[in-house]
């Protein structure tokens, strides 16, 4: 039997090949070889090594054994781990050790490896091991920075269990850092959501180069009569291309029938459903502003704690050292630029021979505008809607 990496070698021989791997100098194989560890145990030694620096402990290493477990955390676990099997009804079942091990670092800052969660579920007779499902392949490519490029999709799931149906999580991801930029939870998504994560997105970023998206219709040509956002294919412009047009964004498209193209968006869709149905169960969430809250939380750990498994790096700190080197691809938004006017939902209008536009139903003054020139009603739903005409302002009316 091969002996513990730690009577192996030093601890300064473990942390220097750790060092080598994670700047790039020396391949994910070259790594294994050299310690003699497998892959999963390796991304072990690393996430412990950018915990713990050059004091990395390999010794007596903390959560090995299931009779170590200090008396509150494996409480914790085994009232999950319970809960999982007998209580649950949508996770009934459905075992996610990462989780766990993520919970308990969040609750106890105490680092167990999930391979060390399933063995206590396993002895405990909460857990009968299955054979291992076969993973999804996606198509990768690589941007230069942040900010080149953001993936941006929605995923229609059961994402608040307590809630009769399905829910959307509307999601955006930056391709290089992989960091999840923006993401909310909705009853139903609309073309005015999608709006709203794009502009919440490019207020805290800044303009991106490039919007990377598939087929939905909320992407393509339809009409939207009425802010009712009733999506119809038609020969009206979408409005959220319409958006990213005035910013000056591209907007790519995937292939038809290619989701996998997609395939950094739709990993984050697949750890995202692995976490938050469970939590929200777990704690009895019963409505979307709880999901949210929930959503977030799951987020921040993502971008701030997670070793990406292609990358190698936490998305926060990509992010960061690109910044450091000056590959950032966000442009800060020009001086006057009309926020209201670009995000918000667009509607062509006659001017009448009044001097007057109609709006469900109701005629409203515009000013002196020749009568038959066609004007554009600028909704923000709930808010107000302006009209402007020829880029100009010319009345505004709060809901």
């Amino acid at each position: 039997m091969k002996k513990q990496l730690h009577k192996r070698m030093s601890q300064e021989a473990v942390v220097g090949v750790l060092k080598a791997f994670h700047g790039h100098k020396i391949s994910e194989k070259q790594a294994c070889e050299i310690l003699g560890v497998g892959r999963s145990r390796l991304y072990v030694l690393q996430y412990l090594w950018l915990q713990q620096g050059e004091n990395l402990q390999l010794e007596k290493e903390r959560g090995t054994r299931e009779d170590s477990f200090p008396p509150d955390v494996k409480e914790f676990l085994l009232s999950e781990l319970k809960f999982i099997r007998k209580e649950a009804e949508y996770s009934h079942g459905k075992f996610n050790f990462a989780l766990l091990s993520e919970e308990v670092d969040k609750r106890f800052n105490y680092f167990l490896y999930r391979n060390t969660i399933r063995r206590l579920a396993i002895k405990s007779g909460y857990y009968k091991p299955v054979p291992g499902k076969k993973r999804r392949v996606y198509r990768r490519f690589e941007m230069a920075g942040p900010g080149m490029l953001l993936q941006h999709d929605a995923s229609i799931h059961r994402w608040i269990p307590t809630i009769p149906g399905k829910q959307s999580l509307i999601l955006t991801k930056d391709d290089y850092s992989r960091e999840l930029v923006e993401g909310i939870i909705v009853p139903v998504e609309t073309s005015w959501d999608h709006i709203m994560v794009a502009k919440e997105a490019v207020l805290r970023y800044g303009i991106p180069v490039a919007y990377y998206v598939d087929n939905h219709t909320i992407f393509n040509k339809y009409t939207d009569h009425n802010g009712a956002y009733i999506r119809r294919v038609g020969d009206g412009e979408a409005q959220f291309n319409r958006v990213l047009t005035m910013l000056g964004v591209n907007l790519i498209h995937t292939g038809i029938r290619e989701a996998q193209a997609k395939g950094k968006v739709e990993k984050s869709f697949d750890y995202l459903q692995r976490r938050i149905p469970y939590l929200c169960e777990r704690k009895k969430i019963k409505d979307i502003k709880g999901g949210s809250e929930i959503l977030q939380e799951v987020l921040d750990h993502y971008n701030t704690k997670r070793i990406h498994e292609e990358t190698h790096e936490i998305p926060e700190e990509r992010w960061k050292r690109a910044v450091s080197t000056g590959d950032m691809y966000f442009r800060e938004i020009p001086d006057g630029m009309d926020i209201d006017f670009i995000f918000s939902l667009h509607y062509p209008r006659v001017v009448r021979k009044d001097g007057t536009i109609s709006y469900k139903g109701k005629s409203w003054k515009v000013g002196n505008e020749t009568p038959g020139k066609i004007a554009t009603l600028c909704l923000i739903p709930g808010v107000k809607f302006m009209v402007y005409s020829s880029n100009r302002k010319i009345a505004e009316y709060f809901l």
